[in-house]
C-alpha cells in the first residue's frame, strides 16, 4: 500500500490510497474481500519518516493524516465489513517515544496512540500495538537487525500494547509509583503576585487552579475562554438580573471571590487555537501586567461517540485545543522566560477510554510535547495525566449512554477532590518531572481494572449498536 491521490490498483497486491479519504479504505477492504483475502494482520508504517518533522502546524497536520486519521478510517472501514475474524494491527513509528533521552522526538506522531488504545476497546476482534524505533543508517547491520526484530515481533500474538526498540534492546512502557514529599518551598516555582495565564480558565478545573493561585500568591490572573463573557462593566447588572444557578453568574461569583482573595483578574474571550486572538491576549497581559511568569494550558473539549460514527469534523473539534492550541502557545511564549508551562492531560492518554479515541490521542500529544521540551529545559514543562476530578472537569459533564455511564459512577465517586488536585500541583511544581499521573486510586490497580472492564464494555457496545442507542455527543469548549 502506497500513498497516492486516490485508490488505484497498481499491480497484484499493490495499491495506492489517499490517507485523507475515508472512502478509499472502504474500497480497499471491499477489494480484498472480493478476492477472499481477509486480513489477519495489518502493519501500519506511515508514521515512519526519514526526517524529523518540525513542530509547525502544517507539518503536524500532515502527520495526523498519515497517523491518527488513517488508523481511524481503517477502523471504520473494518467495522463496516462486520468482520468477526481476529485481526492484529501493528503501528510502527520512529522517534515518538522518549526512552534513552538521546533520541530526537516527534510529538506530532503521538496522537496515533489514541486509535492504538481505543480501537481494541470498541472492536472486540481487533488488537493493536505500537512499536517505536529509531532508524539506523540505511544499509547498515543495525538496519538488518531492526528488520529482524520487527519480523519476530509480528509473528508473536499481541500481548503488550506499547513497545520501543532502541538498538538491541526491547523496551516496554511501565509506570512507577512515586510519593512526593513536601517541598522545601511553600509555593515552588510560584512568585508572589506573579502573572499567570490559564487557557480554559473559566472551566471547572481552570477556576479551581485560579483560586489556588489567588490564595497562595495573590496572583495576577489572565483567564481565557472561547465563549463570550460579559464585559466587567456589565457584571453587576448580569448578577442582578440572573439567578445564582445561571452558568455565567456562577463563574462571575467565582471570579469576584478570586479578587476578594487578593488576586487581580482579567477575562479575555480568545480561542486558544486562533493565533491572532491569543497574540492579542498575550499583548494585553504584557501591557496590563508587564510580564508573564507561567502558563497553565487547561483548554479542551470532551470527546464523545464511538469510532464507527465519528466524522473528520467532529474529531478535529476535539484535537484542536490540545494540538493546535499547544502549538499556538508554544509559538507565542518561545521568547518569554517563563517559570513553568503546565499541560493538563488525562489518564485517558495512557488507558484509552471508550468513545474517546480523539481525546485520548489529543492528550497523548500533550504528554509527548512535555517530553520533547524537557530536554530543552526551556521552560520547565510538565504534563499532568489527571484521573477524573469530583465535582468539576470534563468527566462530570461528558455525555455517555446510560448503560456505559453506570461503569463510570464508581470511578467518579473515587475521583480527585479539588483540594487534592491543587495539593498535587504544588508538589509537582517542586519536582523536575516532565510527566506525572495523578490519581486518587492506585493507578496500577486502576490499569488492571480497566483491562478487565473492556470485555464487559465490548458486549455493551454490540448491544447498543444493535439498538442504535450510541450517538456522537457534542458540547462547547470547556476546560479539562
Amino acid at each position: 500500500m502506497k500513498v497516492g491521490s486516490k485508490f488505484t490498483p497498481l499491480s497484484k497486491g499493490v495499491y495506492t490510497l489517499n490517507p485523507q479519504q475515508s472512502e478509499d479504505y472502504n474500497t480497499l477492504l471491499g477489494e480484498l474481500l472480493a478476492q477472499q483475502k481477509i486480513p489477519q494482520a495489518i502493519v501500519h508504517l506511515w508514521s515512519v519518516t526519514s526526517t524529523q518533522q518540525k513542530l509547525e502546524l502544517t507539518e503536524v497536520e500532515k502527520a495526523q493524516e498519515r497517523g491518527f486519521y488513517s488508523l481511524l478510517f481503517l477502523a471504520q472501514a473494518l467495522g463496516k465489513q462486520n468482520l468477526s475474524e481476529k485481526l492484529q494491527i501493528t503501528v510502527v513509528s520512529n522517534n515518538m517515544q522518549s526512552v534513552t533521552g538521546e533520541e530526537p522526538l516527534s510529538p506530532d506522531k503521538a496522537t496515533l496512540l489514541g486509535p492504538v488504545k481505543v480501537i481494541p476497546q470498541e472492536y472486540p476482534n481487533v488488537s493493536c500495538r505500537s512499536i517505536d524505533v529509531v532508524l539506523p543508517p540505511s544499509g547498515s547491520w543495525q538496519e538488518e537487525k531492526l528488520v529482524e526484530q520487527l519480523l519476530i515481533e509480528l509473528e508473536v500474538p499481541i500481548s503488550e500494547q506499547i513497545i520501543a526498540y532502541r538498538g538491541s534492546s526491547r523496551w516496554l512502557q511501565t509506570f512507577e509509583a512515586v510519593r512526593l514529599g513536601e517541598s522545601l518551598e511553600e509555593t515552588p516555582r510560584l512568585r508572589e503576585e506573579g502573572v499567570y495565564l490559564i487557557t480554559g480558565g473559566l472551566g471547572g478545573i481552570g477556576l479551581v487552579l485560579a483560586e489556588y493561585l489567588a490564595k497562595t500568591v495573590k496572583a495576577k490572573l489572565m483567564l481565557t475562554g472561547r465563549s463570550s463573557f460579559p464585559a466587567r462593566n456589565e457584571w453587576s447588572d448580569w448578577l442582578a438580573t440572573h439567578d445564582e444557578t445561571d452558568r455565567v453568574s456562577s463563574k462571575l461569583q467565582k471570579i469576584l471571590n478570586l479578587e476578594n482573595l487578593g488576586a487581580e483578574v482579567s477575562v479575555i474571550q480568545a480561542d486558544v487555537t486562533d493565533f491572532s486572538q491569543m497574540s492579542k491576549a498575550l499583548a494585553q497581559i504584557q501591557q496590563q501586567f508587564g510580564q508573564l511568569n507561567g502558563v497553565i494550558h487547561a483548554a479542551g473539549v470532551p470527546g464523545g461517540g464511538l469510532i464507527q460514527r465519528k466524522t473528520h469534523e467532529e474529531v478535529e473539534r476535539i484535537l484542536a485545543p490540545k494540538i493546535k492550541g499547544t502549538l499556538v502557545l508554544n509559538s507565542l511564549i518561545k521568547d518569554i522566560e517563563l517559570d513553568f508551562l503546565v499541560l493538563t492531560s488525562s489518564t485517558a492518554a495512557i488507558l484509552g477510554e471508550l468513545g474517546q479515541v480523539d481525546y485520548t490521542g489529543a492528550n497523548a500529544f500533550l504528554d509527548a510535547i512535555a517530553q520533547h521540551k524537557f530536554y530543552r529545559q526551556k521552560p520547565f514543562t510538565l504534563s499532568i495525566n489527571w484521573e477524573a476530578w469530583q465535582k468539576v472537569g470534563m468527566a462530570t459533564s461528558t455525555v455517555r449512554p446510560q448503560e456505559i455511564q453506570e461503569h463510570f459512577k464508581d470511578r467518579l465517586q473515587q475521583g480527585i477532590l479539588p483540594e487534592e488536585g491543587v495539593k498535587a500541583l504544588t508538589r509537582l511544581l517542586g519536582t523536575e518531572l516532565s510527566q506525572a499521573v495523578v490519581s486518587s486510586i492506585d493507578f496500577l490497580k486502576l490499569s488492571e481494572r480497566y483491562q478487565e472492564q473492556q470485555d464487559t464494555d465490548n458486549k455493551l457496545i454490540s448491544q447498543l449498536e444493535k439498538t442504535n442507542s450510541i450517538a456522537t455527543t457534542t458540547s462547547s469548549t470547556t476546560a479539562k
